[in-house]
């Protein structure tokens, strides 16, 4: 393999990697961005009910899910701890790392949901419609065009809203690769990888199996 395929080949495993990280914000900007760009206040009003109540529900399962991953990462500390064997300093520094994201994630997922329950939306266009618009956009919703809300919503909030699905996201993410250096590191001891050629076809199969995978979920399913 070149040097130039090997390049892009490390290119685009670095965007499937920044994709695959980053897919939670992109879903959710999309959303928001669909919802605001509605010109039918009544059928704008009723997305937005729908909106908020999935947003409780996920945020209800953030916390319980980061719960549990929080306990499956300390029991994995202290088993590494505990354990005779010398474990690898990037292992623990993974794994630290994603005790403090799942608690962060517990926290924030219970204010958020807090955040978003405090909007009183109704059916009727009654209640904090507006005001939730306001949060969203910006800017209050003109009837006299049409209802529609053109242009981009507010990162600001749209982070806010995100943030504890991709705090839980990124700490699931962080303790798998503890547990990927934790299986690896034997083999790292007594030189397997000391051939960067094995590197290589390891994200080369990575790089092929997503893009397979992708195909067929865009095929079959939606697209990706």
């Amino acid at each position: 393999m070149t040097d130039i395929q090997t390049l892009t080949l490390s290119a685009r495993a670095a965007f499937i990697a920044w994709r695959l990280v980053t897919n939670p914000w992109f879903v959710m900007q999309r959303t928001v961005q669909r919802i605001l760009d509605i010109d039918d206040p009544p059928r704008q009003t009723a997305r937005l009910v729908r909106w908020q109540a999935d947003k409780k529900v996920e945020y209800q399962y953030v916390g319980v899910v980061g719960s549990l991953v929080a306990s499956s990462v300390s029991g994995s500390l202290q088993w590494a701890i505990s354990s005779s064997e010398n474990t690898f300093w990037l292992v623990l520094a993974f794994w630290y790392g994603a005790l403090a994201l799942t608690l962060f994630c517990v926290i924030g997922a219970f204010y958020t949901s807090i955040l978003v329950s405090s909007f009183d939306l109704r059916d009727d266009g009654n209640g904090d419609v507006e005001r939730l618009l306001l949060s969203l956009r910006g800017q209050a919703r003109n009837d006299e065009d049409g209802g529609g809300m053109n242009g981009p919503p507010r990162r600001r909030m749209l982070f806010v809203l995100q943030a504890p699905i991709m705090l839980l996201s990124y700490s699931i993410l962080s303790y798998l690769v503890g547990l990927l250096l934790w299986i690896v590191a034997p083999l790292w001891r007594v030189g397997v990888f000391e051939n960067g050629q094995l590197w290589v076809s390891l994200v080369h199969y990575s790089v092929v199996q997503y893009e397979r995978i992708k195909e067929k979920y865009t095929n079959g399913i939606g697209c990706v």
